[in-house]
């Protein structure tokens, strides 16, 4: 096919998957808003001058759409991919680009709560027009599609797949009960209030005014990790927390090997990479009781769920993960099957790709 992706091209998870289209022999433009990367500098095309890592303004919209109505009429796609709906989708739908399949990261259709009212109502309208002109739809779990479908997107039309995790590159290693050593604990999310890793750090308090041994890494950047360190320097844990930043995508799998148990406090989520890739290297999910978590758990068996916030709750947790290391090695070994079956990347992608192709036969 020939593809035409719209995403952010300075997003790792959108330059792997236009790479890995080429690789399946498709003929794939990546055209983008956003900083190119010299890794796809050969297949992207810049939609606006001077491209960021920043936020769009509705001016960049507007200036994208065009050039992508130009893009349209000059490579004749078969079909288009728009990635993130609030943004990418719009281009897609303003350009006139026929057919386009959106894909949903999960806040761009779930409405940020932290938005304010004013812009849930701009994200709604923009919804409306870029779901309106849509053929089809991927998104990476089942309340993103009950989402997609209450906002009008006929179910036939919806791919239900997360992007999945690449198995050789996060590659499983038995987990090592050693109750001789302290937990470790592992976090990689933004500093940023819908996240909410103010809650891991309030847990890792508790833990040591309660005497648990516990080692953790909270990995992440954002405008809130000042506040966070200080909770963790006041609470007298900092000399066994560590804020290593942000980590290149190709550390990630060394760097979450070391731990034992990852932790996600977010309030919501699409579906979270960050959980896949844990449970493919292989450690034990602690994580916030969300839907998105809800889809690929088993509460109890594969993971423990606690409230939004509840630092106390996730403390509660962690401690008993010190003290019972059996429970970790049967909840890792528990939850390969669903690695396996329902988080390959190159599988999702063979599907994902067959979606497009059928989209575009239908035109």
């Amino acid at each position: 096919m020939r593809i035409l992706f719209l995403g952010p091209a300075s997003s790792w998870h959108v330059t792997r998957w236009a790479l890995r289209f080429r690789e399946m022999g498709h003929e794939v433009t990546l055209a983008s808003m956003h900083r190119v990367p010299g890794e796809v500098a050969d297949i992207a095309v810049p939609l606006v001058p001077d491209p960021t890592d920043g936020a769009t303004s509705p001016g960049t919209l507007l200036a994208a759409a065009l050039a992508a109505r130009r893009l349209v009429r000059q490579l004749r796609p078969d079909v288009c991919l728009a990635y993130y709906m609030t943004s990418y989708g719009l281009v897609a739908a303003l350009s006139g680009v026929r057919p386009y399949v959106g894909a949903a990261a999960g806040g761009d259709v779930l409405v940020d709560p932290f938005d304010p009212l004013p812009r849930r109502i701009v994200n709604r309208a923009v919804l409306a027009l870029s779901l309106g002109r849509c053929a089809g739809m991927l998104c990476w779990a089942p309340h993103v599609a009950d989402r997609l479908a209450d906002l009008g997107m006929p179910r036939e039309r919806i791919l239900v797949r997360p992007r999945g995790v690449d198995l050789e590159e996060f590659a499983w290693r038995p987990p090592v009960p050693d109750p001789s050593r302290p937990l470790r604990i592992f976090s990689i999310r933004l500093f940023k209030p819908l996240y909410r890793v103010e809650t891991l750090a309030e847990a890792l308090v508790q833990l040591g005014r309660r005497g648990i041994p516990f080692e953790a890494r909270i990995a992440g950047w954002g405008p809130e990790r000042g506040r966070i360190e200080a909770i963790v320097r006041e609470g007298g844990v900092a000399d066994r927390v560590e804020f290593p930043g942000k980590i290149p995508p190709s550390e990630v799998p060394a760097a979450m090997g070391w731990a034992d148990v990852y932790v996600s406090t977010s309030s919501t989520d699409g579906a979270s990479a960050a959980l896949f890739e844990a449970l493919a290297v292989g450690l034990f999910p602690v994580v916030s009781d969300i839907p998105a978590n809800r889809a690929f758990l088993e509460e109890g068996r594969t993971g423990l769920f606690f409230p939004v916030g509840d630092a106390a709750r996730l403390a509660d947790h962690l401690a008993a993960l010190a003290v019972d290391r059996g429970r970790i090695v049967r909840g890792v070994e528990a939850a390969r099957d669903l690695v396996r079956e329902k988080l390959d990347y190159d599988r999702n992608l063979a599907r994902i790709a067959a979606f497009l192709e059928e989209t575009a036969r239908r035109g």
